[in-house]
């Protein structure tokens, strides 16, 4: 299919979103801003000033090129599963599927099926765009599921609504959960710009491979918010969540006041159940270390294969998984 994208708009705020992995390309948001040292008047000094601009908050593909690479999984919707599954292997219902280097040749099937397909758009208006697409199937996945993908944006505050719905058209359970892989722009050009928590009290215990350690030993204490200041080596994992209101919100604070808040909403919350995943970008081929990943996920990696999430995961015929996040992104500090 022929390359293709779209721009929903709101207010000044602008959206645009590719058919290749219906992934999100830009987000741009325009407000006052502080900005430190400016003036309006010549001539003359300030310690600060406000000033109307225009900022990029996600930072996605530039072109076809990066986007069919799939560098760092840019922004990708990442469905019937995220993350890796152990070995490239998962056991659904007594029986074996090996998807080992038959998803784009990697060994642990990493991020689903999802990032490398065509979507078709179905429906939208000025700020809304829905985009559909059926999952191949294979012996590795031999489900019949359909993805129906929904941006829209708004203002006051600036706000990106993603709801990702996978429907089981089968004859038989499907193995089916959801996450979305979001790159935000970090100020200055650098990770270590930003502070970040994370509503959970667990986190996932990782090994060499970014497997996660079998039964509770997956699970470490930590002190409710996490919290991660300045660091650009991030590849961590984060559980047992906790909502205000069904939603659990990350938040990104940057060095002008600002904050980038990732919402996860309406989740089943437990054990492995709702999750969130931040990357630094310190193994991206373009603009490594530049932007964060703080990704909202159904569930934890890995999760086809794993007790806590085996009832959650399946999904009877006729039946869908949802999935919905959102970010809003406050030019002073929110409240």
């Amino acid at each position: 299919m022929a390359w293709e994208t779209w721009t929903i708009v709101a207010g000044d705020d602008q959206a645009k979103i590719c058919n290749f992995g219906a992934m999100l390309m830009d987000w741009q948001i325009t407000d006052t801003f502080t900005v430190s040292g400016v003036s309006p008047v010549p001539g003359k000094s300030s310690a600060h000033t406000l000033t109307k601009q225009t900022r990029h908050v996600i930072d996605g593909w530039r072109n076809e090129e990066e986007a069919y690479g799939l560098d760092s999984y840019r922004n990708a919707i990442l469905v019937p599963w995220a993350g890796r599954l152990q070995n490239g292997k998962y056991t659904f219902e007594g029986k074996e599927y090996d998807a080992a280097g038959k998803v784009r040749n990697d060994p642990s099937a990493i991020h689903g099926l999802a990032a490398d397909q065509d979507f078709v758009k179905v429906d939208g208006s000025e700020s809304t765009l829905v985009l559909e697409a059926t999952l191949p199937k294979a012996d590795y996945y031999p489900f019949d599921v359909r993805v129906r993908v929904t941006y829209e944006i708004s203002t006051e505050p600036h706000r990106l609504d993603l709801r990702v719905e996978a429907f089981n058209e089968g004859e038989g359970n499907a193995p089916i959960w959801i996450g979305w892989h979001p790159y935000f722009i970090c100020q200055k050009g650098s990770a270590d710009t930003s502070r970040i928590t994370i509503p959970a009290s667990l986190g996932i215990r990782f090994d060499e491979n970014m497997d996660p350690a079998p039964g509770l030993r997956a699970f470490e204490q930590h002190a409710y918010p996490v919290t991660l200041v300045h660091r650009r080596d991030c590849d961590f994992g984060y559980t047992n969540l906790k909502t205000e209101n069904g939603v659990a919100e990350a938040r990104m604070f940057h060095i002008d006041g600002s904050e980038t808040c990732v919402q996860l909403i309406d989740n089943e919350i437990g054990m492995g159940i709702g999750a969130f995943q931040v990357y630094s970008g310190q193994y991206a081929n373009y603009r490594r270390g530049q932007s964060v990943s703080i990704e909202p996920l159904n569930c934890m990696t890995n999760a086809f294969n794993r007790e806590e999430t085996r009832e959650f995961i399946t999904i009877k015929p006729g039946d869908k998984q949802d999935f919905h996040a959102a970010v809003e992104y406050y030019p002073v500090a929110k409240d």
